[in-house]
């Protein structure tokens, strides 16, 4: 579930990578590059993201995030291929792999949606979603992994609360970025962020404070962001 829907208004809604945490360095250090644009991508086969780990720690918000990001670093490889084609200021479609859902219809629209190529971004490429694609049937999976392989101006941005769950040939075909429980320690510039946009200088307390809360929210934005702005409401700060 995406902790900001995409119509709601919020200060505290995520901008950037850095209002993530990130729990495994190496998975935080190659997002950054691909983001940045120092890292090309897609590169060597991998055409998708798969973001993986345990529950509320902010995959779904990432995964709606990412196309923007994506496309505002300008090194997407091979954007010129079909640039300014069929531009659209809705370049990506967002699937949620419910349970019970016709798994073989989603993807198979979603094969039909990157084949035509009916949104691209201004750069020529077009975004597909996935929320949740452990729950998509093995021979959905099993089809996905196909869309991936022959998409020539698709990429692909996946969450998994189970990465086991995940068909190894997507696995295979993606860049893995671990977002799991954090270390106490990594929420404290998040909390100290979410204090200056209250208005508060993020040094009212100490940071030791901060890592208290994210201990008690294991690893939960959900939790976390509610018990930081709620002290911060207590020390003056406004939204």
């Amino acid at each position: 579930m995406n902790i900001y829907p995409s119509n709601f208004a919020s200060p505290f809604k995520p901008a950037s990578l850095d209002d993530f945490v990130i729990s495994d360095e190496s998975s935080r250090l190659q997002l950054h590059s691909i983001v940045s644009g120092q890292l090309p991508f897609p590169l060597f086969g991998r055409n998708a993201i798969l973001l993986w780990g345990a529950y509320g720690t902010g995959k779904t918000t990432l995964a709606l995030l990412l196309p923007s990001l994506l496309e505002q670093s300008g090194q997407l490889i091979g954007t010129q291929r079909a640039a300014n084609l069929f531009t659209s200021t809705r370049y990506w479609e967002l699937t949620e792999c419910a349970l019970g859902s016709n798994s073989v219809t989603l993807v198979s629209d979603l094969n039909q949606r990157s084949k035509s190529m009916v949104a691209t971004s201004p750069s020529g490429w077009h975004f597909e979603v996935l929320d949740e694609v452990d729950l998509l049937t093995p021979a959905a999976q099993a089809s996905l992994k196909t869309a991936i392989t022959h998409a020539n101006s698709t990429i692909f941005v996946m969450t998994t609360n189970h990465l086991s769950k995940v068909d190894q040939g997507i696995r295979d075909r993606s860049v893995l970025i671990e977002m799991n429980q954090p270390k106490p320690e990594d929420w404290v510039s998040l909390g100290q962020r979410f204090f200056k946009v209250m208005g508060l200088t993020g040094d009212e307390v100490d940071p030791t404070t901060f890592m208290n809360f994210a201990k008690l929210s294991r690893g939960s934005l959900r939790d976390f962001g509610p018990a930081v702005v709620t002290l911060g409401l207590s020390l003056g700060g406004t939204l």
